[in-house]
């Protein structure tokens, strides 16, 4: 049996789009870096890879956040460790300035600069900016924690950012715990040489409740003797602070 001219025609002609449709493929392929252009060319192998891609995106994820994470936790801490010692190294100043046994006009004086001196500077390591976040601030990152007279205006909650999976890290802080603050009502109470509140003295009980940081509190107590010329009593001072109207501490001055 003969076959037609035409038959031999159209198998070349079939031959010759397959060929060139691969060679469109492989053109593709080589331009692209990728051997899967499409799912349906390998439905298993396709699945696989966009599960490989879903993880690749989460480690990348994660690892932005612990970048931020980290970044954050070490400009907190290092805040609130030169707040530390600065008011360390400001107790210990009074401390050497009282034991001298006196206290001059001008003595008091430079002490008082120097203190609010101090006390600006903790209030401005509270307010730690990174970017256009303060980090002191919990949840509220647009405003200034702490205000110049050291009351907390921030927030309790935090935000937090996954770093694996089921793990989760803050990002910002609550400084109202960080930096000690309670709702305190402060004063200044005369105690004897064995360190016992003297009732009969009484004690100032001017001010009232607020959230303010206990550092700045004291700091304020101390400036305030200081500038009322009770500084010859500064020896015989402790702060004392009510805390949420049940419990009660003393904070050295």
């Amino acid at each position: 049996m003969r076959i037609p001219d035409s038959k031999f025609f159209n198998i070349f002609l079939r031959y010759d789009r397959e060929r060139v449709e691969t060679l469109a493929r492989k053109t593709e392929e080589l331009s692209s870096g990728k051997s899967l252009l499409f799912p349906s060319d390998a439905p298993v192998e396709s699945a696989r890879v966009l599960r490989f891609k879903k993880l690749v995106s989460s480690f990348e994820r994660f690892n932005r956040n612990i970048d931020v994470a980290k970044t954050n936790l070490e400009n907190a801490e290092s805040s609130l460790a030169s707040a530390i010692d600065s008011a360390q190294t400001a107790r210990v100043k009074i401390v050497e300035l009282l034991n001298t046994g006196t206290m001059t006009e001008d003595d008091a004086k430079v002490m008082v600069d120097y203190l609010q001196q101090v006390k600006s500077y903790i209030i401005g390591m509270a307010n730690t900016k990174i970017g256009d976040s303060y980090i002191f601030g919990g949840v509220k990152t647009n405003f200034k924690p702490f205000t110049e007279d050291g009351v907390y205006q921030g927030e309790e909650n935090v935000t937090t950012v996954p770093v694996a999976n089921g793990v989760e890290v803050p990002i910002n802080f609550n400084g109202g715990k960080i930096f000690g603050v309670k709702k305190v009502f402060s004063g200044f109470a005369e105690v004897d040489e064995s360190g016992n509140i003297n009732p009969d003295a009484g004690w100032d009980d001017s001010g009232n409740y607020e959230d303010v940081s206990m550092i700045i509190s004291a700091i304020d107590k101390v400036i305030d003797a200081i500038e009322n010329g009770n500084y010859e009593k500064l020896n015989s001072l402790r702060v004392l602070v009510f805390v949420d109207e049940d419990d009660d501490g003393v904070i050295d001055a």
